[in-house]
């Protein structure tokens, strides 16, 4: 009996890793896929502040955007300082911008 335990775990843990490999291994090579463009890109999702929302959106445009605003520090010149530098934007309140 003690031995059909074993195999079972040893089976379970054979598995598990199987899969923590494989998907490693997918991983690996989808970083390098986004390695091939612009390293603005990659750069710009690193750097990213909070999680970016790529739902519907051009991946590259998304990271090349973080990128060029946390690089560049576009808060720095277009905020009131920190009261309003995550205020939310007219349309978010709900407001018509004028």
């Amino acid at each position: 009996m003690r031995s059909n335990h074993f195999a079972a775990r040893a089976g379970i843990v054979a598995a598990v890793a199987t899969v923590v490999v494989g998907a490693s291994l997918g991983l690996i090579r989808h970083a390098k896929a986004d390695d091939d463009g612009d390293p603005r890109v990659r750069i710009g999702f690193a750097i990213a502040p909070v999680p970016l929302n790529l739902a519907g959106k051009d991946r590259e445009l998304v990271g090349l955007g973080s990128y060029l605003v946390n690089v560049f520090d576009c808060d720095g010149c277009h905020s009131a300082g920190p009261p309003t530098e995550y205020a939310p934007t007219s349309a978010e309140a709900g407001t018509s911008a004028r």
